[in-house]
């Protein structure tokens, strides 16, 4: 350190310790205390507000995290919901359980303890407006299976048709 007037306050003088402060070269030029405090200041000032910046972009991302995995959960408890829901319907085709499927994820009911709020209504509606969708299981129908479109036999599926057998070739 060099001091050129010690009444003088400010005038403190001090030299870049390393070249590289200097852009590498190797010169006489001194700095006063005020600049050196104002380029501390400065730098200071830019470190905290970078640091600022960092630490909200973490709170942003964080939060942003946060409601990802609550859309998440809420998604996996709605289709839980809608599958505990339709577990007990039959449908006729494939497509028609697809199509329901999709309307009533569509939809949107409300989830109240694992439950879908209004899900009777929306059943009633779909069967009203699509009544094919559904398959009807007729306990005490006294339709003959025959005329129902039935195997006879439980489960209604395709298998060993002993009539049919009686009538093909030998």
């Amino acid at each position: 350190m060099r001091f050129d007037d010690p009444n003088k306050e400010g005038s403190q003088k001090q030299e870049p310790t390393h070249p590289e402060d200097n852009g590498g070269k190797k010169s006489g030029a001194t700095f006063t205390q005020e600049e050196v405090n104002r380029i501390v200041s400065d730098r200071l000032a830019r470190e905290r507000e970078k640091m600022a910046n960092e630490q909200r972009e973490r709170e942003g991302s964080a939060e942003q995290r946060v409601q990802e995995l609550q859309t998440q959960l809420d998604n996996i408890n709605y289709s839980n919901a809608v599958k505990e829901a339709t577990g007990g319907l039959q449908f006729s085709s494939k497509s028609a359980r697809k199509a329901f499927m999709e309307d009533l994820t569509a939809k949107k009911l409300p989830v109240q303890d694992g439950k879908l709020v209004g899900m009777d209504d929306y059943i009633k509606s779909y069967l009203e407006d699509d009544p094919d969708a559904f398959t009807v299981e007729a306990e005490d129908d006294d339709t003959p299976i025959a005329v129902r479109g039935g195997t006879g036999r439980p489960g209604g599926g395709a298998g060993f048709d002993p009539i049919a057998a009686a009538f093909r070739r030998q």
